[in-house]
């Protein structure tokens, strides 16, 4: 290990600062390298059995602590789907150091840095990547690369990162890379698929002995033969040739073994995960771990395993003692350079610019004495906390948005709370005006990044990326990592499948856990009877139930994160680490940080949310179609959010497309909310409606909800008492409920003296329910402070208290102990407004242009079927006349005509974009198609069609405007695919020597006489490729119910409690057992005609069923009686008291 002394003092973590020393035994003395002695004990004589030389770690608070390994060799679960190890258990059993080296990523690098930190462990930084050999193949070798220093963690950030350039099935890091990056990086050979290794596998230690050669020379004495002992027989030949090669090259032995679970029991768990990945099962495994021992090992167990060369084991801590200045630089500010423009010369300049130049602009020269203050107040904390650059940055792209055409949001979260943010273009709101606090987005007294996430049309922010990146260089900005984890339905699906059992097995497990996304197993057996029951009546169920508890949590895949973007300074990877990942639902496939969104920050480097929200682009076309139906121009900022007549919509329910508004349980609401709104109301009555509407936004959620009836009760009466008069100016806006936590902070500030920043930690605490900062808070509040914290008395307090501005005790207790209940719910006042503006502004489109929102609600959701359909019962039970896909007529949109919206043509299932433009563009080229002959034809010889897109276009009845039934169209298809493979072979040059445009060498396609199918087969078809039903065939049955005096579903919703009786198509059946009596139990269904759909539901007992006929089944048409009853989550719901069956409409 070098010279016999070495003494340094390492900071490791906050305030734990110890002391590295060599040591030695003799004569029952512990001797340090710093001359002091003391007594061996008795289970330290014992380490010297076979080691001559150990280190010791002094801490200053204790005495020694003997080191006798590290650990250099070990997987987290972030090598996907190969190692069951958790950072948090990795740490703990780590006796002081040791090294993550996952296989090709550094994703786990700062948890387990931070994590091992906190523990008062030293950590080592590695991976084990995958290297090119000598003789330029990527084949998978590996090598394990261990950062000395901060630079060497910098070199190993562009290798892992510079790795994706190089992929054969996996990343791959080449010799020259290696070359450039190599410095302050210790090397080891790695295990048995080390490219040492794997040559002298096979017999060839010549070029073995060249690739350490070559490491040898390129690392000098930082390069490491690494020596594993896992019971292989391959080891058998491998091992002694490594030991070979180490004494003739002089290139020391390390001892390491390949953890890839926590305990020696572990093994079976983690086959179970490397079979979830292969998709294999433990009796069939397509990869398992030869031999044993892989699992986290102690020093004891490596002494033992190695005591004939234990100078493998004392090469562990030589590594360990070179990585000792190792420290990860966090909490720098590491922003992008904002170019600014003549003449000004700093962010600060520039940014004080923008804000005064702003202010003029929304409010024009005569400013008022608390807006003026309020924009000074703002700029001077902004520039004291150092984010000048950062609102330049945000400002810019927001503002080049706007200036091409890319439709923005008014705000979102607590910037909306920013008057700065306003001035600068970024939020549409003034804050001000809607008492929206600054320091809930900035707090001096509370240091942290600003966070200013902003809305794009989900068309235009590809183009706003784009051009952040064009501004500041393509590798300076990166996508965010999503990991995705084993989640407890998941895992039990997967572990069920590993084992061998059927997916039925698996799926009525997972059935049973409470439908909650975040819901663990644990907690789902604690909440679930059935489970219980499951997993104490069935060993199978237990078996699969105690594997999945284990890998439950585990990372499984890396996407793309939604919205997170990082813009760095220079190339992100001169930061942090990146890889290249696929995006679920796009396929994209780009560059993204290996670290999450967090950690990214934590690196100083500046996180960006561009968000993509559907309302945008449907309020972007909204105004566009508006245009080109009226000629009228209206721009974003010109939609009022105080019309009277928009609130008027909402009382009515009319939320169809309504921004946060469509539930049935927020429609509701909003009836309740403006029960009072008349058509003689003004818009100044209107300000107060849309502060209405903020609360709806803030209490329609968990929690908050509570407070509803309160809330409406004291609208309502105004029957309003305050616990203290000074309350009201707080409270008035909400009738008296605290709604926003900027009522807590105001309460605190007014009724007790707290600060602007005193206030937001009160925010803070409650809304994370902190109790040090409520207990030692709520008694200043009450009785005041000194004006400094006894405890640390750098910090400032100075709060009056309540007592001392005149509030009693108990009045302040019973303020206090409200505010804490409410305030871990309490909604943030400024994102709810900006979400409200957008409710206002499209209630307003929806009751002023509803044809044109329609349409523009109906393109938003092409793909989505389901949500096409209910929008189009929407239309029709609002009047709007939905028009049949029409070859001739239909776009790729939902285009507006004179009598209503056309169906678009790339919304028809099996036709698509790419074959919907070619239509388009045929029609564009050469004019409407004539016949069918000329549709197919000239698709054929110009465009691309296939037999699936022409049964779509016959099905949906998009090819009605040609002769014959769909029913003769349907049989005429051997002939068109026949015509279309004609003409797609047919040479067109040679044709037009003779003069002759071609088509008259294909002959017309004639449609056979056939009758058409019947309703019933069409409205299935029609189902099936449009989603919607154009012949319902409810319709042939309504004369022979009108002596029942049946009503369609669109007047039975209009009623409550009185039976009726109705018909429809049945959907969605499900019959639902009771727990308590699986013989009784409820069936739930839709029921639809032309006019809309209803949900049913049917208290049945299998021993006395109560239908006549027929079982109600899917697709079956009903006759049913009934009535119907308001359910505050799911809306009217029809109560079935009789049902027969009128014939059946299964798919045909």
């Amino acid at each position: 290990m070098g010279v016999w002394y070495f003494y340094w003092t390492l900071f490791l973590g906050k305030g734990n600062f110890m002391d590295f020393l060599k040591v030695r035994y003799q004569n029952g003395k512990l001797i340090f390298s710093d001359g002091s002695s003391r007594s061996a004990e008795r289970y330290e004589k014992p380490y010297f059995r076979f080691r001559k030389e150990l280190l010791a770690i002094r801490k200053r608070t204790g005495r020694e602590t003997i080191i006798r390994w590290a650990d250099l060799h070990r997987h987290t679960g972030y090598s996907l789907l190969d190692s069951t190890i958790r950072i948090s258990d990795m740490v703990s059993h780590t006796e002081f150091a040791g090294a993550i080296t996952d296989h090709g990523t550094m994703r786990g690098t700062l948890e387990y840095y931070q994590a091992m930190n906190k523990a008062g462990k030293f950590p080592i930084i590695g991976e084990e990547f995958y290297v090119e050999s000598i003789d330029g193949k990527l084949n998978g070798n590996h090598l394990i690369l261990l950062a000395k220093t901060y630079n060497g963690y910098k070199n190993l950030i562009k290798l892992s990162s510079e790795a994706y350039n190089h992929i054969y099935y996996k990343p791959h890091i080449t010799k020259d890379l290696l070359k450039a990056y190599h410095s302050d990086i210790i090397c080891q050979s790695a295990c048995l698929s080390g490219e040492i290794a794997r040559y002298l596998a096979d017999g060839d230690y010549g070029k073995a002995k060249k690739a350490a050669l070559w490491y040898q020379e390129l690392f000098d004495d930082d390069y490491y033969l690494e020596i594993q002992r896992h019971k292989i027989s391959v080891e058998e030949k491998v091992n002694p040739q490594i030991i070979r090669l180490s004494r003739e090259l002089g290139i020391r032995l390390v001892a390491t073994t390949d953890s890839h679970y926590v305990n020696k029991e572990d093994s079976s768990i983690h086959l179970c995960h490397l079979c979830i990945g292969t998709k294999s099962t433990v009796d069939h495994p397509a990869r398992k771990f030869n031999g044993t021992c892989y699992h986290l090992q102690t020093a004891d167990e490596m002494e033992k395993r190695f005591q004939d060369i234990p100078e493998a084991l004392d090469s562990t801590l030589e590594i360990l003692y070179k990585c000792r200045n190792f420290k990860i630089e966090t909490g720098n500010i590491n922003t992008p350079k904002f170019e600014i423009p003549v003449p000004f010369t700093s962010d600060e300049e520039y940014f004080t610019h923008l804000c005064r130049e702003g202010m003029k602009r929304r409010f024009g020269s005569n400013i008022s004495k608390e807006y003026q203050n309020r924009i000074d107040y703002e700029i001077s904390v902004i520039k004291q906390m150092g984010y000048c650059g950062y609102f330049l940055i945000v400002q810019d792209f927001i503002n080049w948005a706007k200036s091409h055409g890319v439709m923005v949001g008014p705000g979102r979260g607590s910037a909306a709370g920013s008057l700065a943010a306003y001035a600068m273009g970024i939020t549409e709101i003034d804050p001000i005006k809607y008492g929206l606090l600054f320091e809930r987005f900035l707090n001096p007294e509370r240091v942290s990044y600003p966070d200013i996430d902003t809305d794009f049309s989900k068309a235009g922010r590809p183009k706003v990326i784009d051009y952040v990146r064009q501004k500041y260089g393509e590798a300076s900005v990166s996508k965010i990592i999503d990991i995705s984890c084993l989640r407890s339905r998941v895992v039990i699906r997967d572990v069920s499948r590993v084992l061998g059992f059927p997916p039925s097995f698996g799926d009525k497990i997972s059935k049973a856990i409470p439908d909650d996304p975040k819901i663990s197993l644990r907690g789902a057996m604690d909440n679930s009877q059935e489970l219980q029951k499951m997993y104490q009546s069935n060993p199978d169920v237990q078996k699969v139930w105690n594997i999945a508890l284990k890998l439950e949590g585990l990372p499984r895949g890396v996407s793309i994160h939604a919205c997170g973007t990082i813009i760095a300074p220079s190339a992100v990877n001169n930061f942090l680490p990146q890889e290249i990942a696929k995006d679920r639902q796009t396929g994209e496939r780009a560059w993204v940080t290996q670290y999450p969104g967090p950690q990214c920050e934590e690196m100083g480097l500046l996180k960006m949310d561009f968000l993509g929200l559907r309302t945008l682009d449907v309020i972007s076309n909204t105004l566009e179609l508006i245009k080109k139906t009226t000629g009228k121009s209206i721009s974003f900022s010109q939609i009022p959010i105080n019309d009277p007549r928009s609130y008027q919509s909402l009382k009515l329910g009319k939320t169809d497309g309504v921004f946060q508004m469509e539930s049935s349980g927020m429609t509701n609401l909003m009836k309740d909310m403006f029960y009072d709104v008349s058509d003689s109301d003004t818009p100044q009555k209107g300000n107060e409606y849309f502060e209405r509407l903020i609360a709806a936004v803030a209490l329609y959620r968990p929690g908050p909800m509570d407070e509803i009836p309160r809330y409406i009760e004291n609208m309502k009466t105004g029957n309003i008492t305050y616990d203290t008069p000074k309350l009201e100016q707080v409270l008035k806006n909400t009738y008296g409920v605290l709604v926003y936590q900027e009522q807590a902070m105001m309460t605190v500030r007014i009724l007790a003296g707290f600060s602007k920043g005193q206030s937001d930690i009160i925010r803070k605490g409650m809304a994370k329910k902190k109790a040090e900062i409520l207990d030692e808070y709520g008694e200043y509040f009450i009785h005041g402070s000194e004006e400094h914290d006894g405890k640390h008395p750098e910090k400032q307090l100075n709060i009056a208290g309540c007592i001392k501005n005149g509030i009693p005790e108990t009045t302040a207790r019973i303020i206090w102990d409200k505010m804490k209940k409410f305030g871990a719910y309490a909604f943030n006042k400024s994102h709810a407004c900006a979400y409200a503006v957008l409710g206002a502004k499209t209630a307003w489109l929806s009751t002023h242009y509803p044809v044109e929102f329609m349409a523009s609600n109906l393109d938003s959701f092409i793909g989505n079927a389901d949500k096409i359909h209910g929008y189009v019962r929407k239309c029709r039970q609002n009047k709007i006349l939905i028009l049949p896909p029409d070859i001739n007529k239909s776009y790729s949109w939902f285009n507006i005509e004179s009598k209503g919206i056309r169906f678009a043509m790339n919304a028809v299932k099996d036709v698509g974009d790419v074959c919907a433009v070619n239509i388009e563009n045929e029609k564009e080229a050469r004019g409407k198609f004539s016949s069918l002959s000329d549709f197919l034809y000239r698709m054929a010889r110009y465009q691309k069609i296939n037999k699936k897109s022409i049964e779509a276009l016959i099905y949906s009845g998009a090819l009605d405007c040609f002769d014959g039934t769909r029913a003769g169209k349907i049989s005429a298809i051997p002939a068109m695919d026949q015509m279309i493979a004609n003409v797609q072979k047919t040479d067109f040059d040679q044709v037009s020597l003779f003069g002759n445009s071609g088509t008259d060498r294909f002959e017309p396609i004639s449609v056979p006489e056939k009758e058409e199918f019947d309703s019933i087969f069409l409205a299935s078809r029609e189902e099936e490729y449009l989603g919607i039903i154009e012949h319902y065939p409810t319709i042939k049955y309504r004369k022979l119910l009108q002596r029942k005096h049946a009503v369609t579903i669109e007047k039975l919703l209009n009623t409550r409690e009185k039976t009726y009786v109705f018909e429809g198509i049945v959907k969605n059946f499900r019959d639902i057992p009771f727990k308590t009596d699986p013989t009784k139990g409820i069936y739930v269904f839709v029921l639809e005609d032309e006019t809309g759909s209803i949900n049913c539901v049917i208290y049945r007992d299998r021993n006395t069923p109560i239908h006549v006929g027929t079982d109600i089944r899917e697709h079956a048409i009903c006759y049913l009686k009934g009535y119907v009853k308001g359910n505050p989550q799911y809306g009217p719901q029809a109560i079935i008291l009789r049902s027969y069956i009128l014939s059946d409409h299964n798919h045909i």
